[in-house]
């Protein structure tokens, strides 16, 4: 009986994540031209990072689409209104940071479900849904499509939340995946809600570099 109760819960796993999470991953993929580049942030909004990212932005006349944190909106609010009214996208990313590979469908549901319910508050249309580290489950499938949201994830991870990942490293991936055309995933911010680290500084630096000779394709 035990043998078949794990044998049931095996392949109820492999169905709700492992199965969509491959397939998002490594079989689905999307087409984009060669030398563009759309660029994306993760975390935020974070109030030293997220700001700096949008002067930035501004000062370049580029966008961006950024996926949200709902804990983070919550102390945050005007930096992401602040992001919408600057014509950027916003994201459903998640309400709280954690793995996704312990989630089941009600878990799942109850953390959308407040995200998006966060985002109607404050008269935001999200554009896209991330799940957080790329990780995808059947509910998150259900509800994204429900709601009308692309599930967006990415072509270039540069690992920009490392704090000894040195800021030239970051631009050259930056630059690599221009060539060939994709989605950058950035960090404006880590897991915490206020906190600026070195990490953070070194994304902003390669970011400002950056601007100084290519060009950014902003919304996706």
């Amino acid at each position: 009986m035990l043998v078949k109760v794990i044998l049931a819960f095996l392949i109820f796993y492999a169905l709700f994540t492992l199965v969509p999470c491959i397939y998002y991953k490594y079989i689905y993929k999307e087409g984009y031209e060669k030398g563009h580049l759309y660029l994306t942030f993760d975390d935020g909004p974070n109030r030293y990072v997220t700001e700096e990212v949008l002067d930035i932005l501004k000062e370049n006349q580029k966008k961006a689409t950024f996926f949200v944190v709902g804990e983070k909106i919550l102390e945050n609010k005007d930096i992401i209104l602040r992001a919408y009214s600057e014509g950027h996208e916003i994201g459903v990313h998640c309400f709280n940071h954690s793995n996704p590979l312990l989630w089941g469908p009600i878990k799942t549901k109850i953390d959308m479900d407040k995200s998006l319910g966060l985002l109607k508050d404050l008269n935001i249309r999200p554009s896209f849904y991330r799940p957080p580290h790329g990780i995808v489950n059947l509910m998150m499938v259900y509800k994204a499509s429900k709601e009308k949201l692309p599930l967006k994830l990415w072509t270039c991870l540069p690992g920009d939340w490392k704090d000894d990942l040195a800021y030239d490293k970051i631009l050259e991936a930056l630059k690599k995946e221009k060539e060939k055309g994709g989605v950058v995933c950035l960090h404006d911010s880590n897991h915490k809600i206020k906190e600026k680290t070195k990490a953070n500084e070194n994304t902003l630096k390669a970011l400002k570099e950056y601007f100084k000779k290519e060009e950014i394709y902003g919304k996706l």
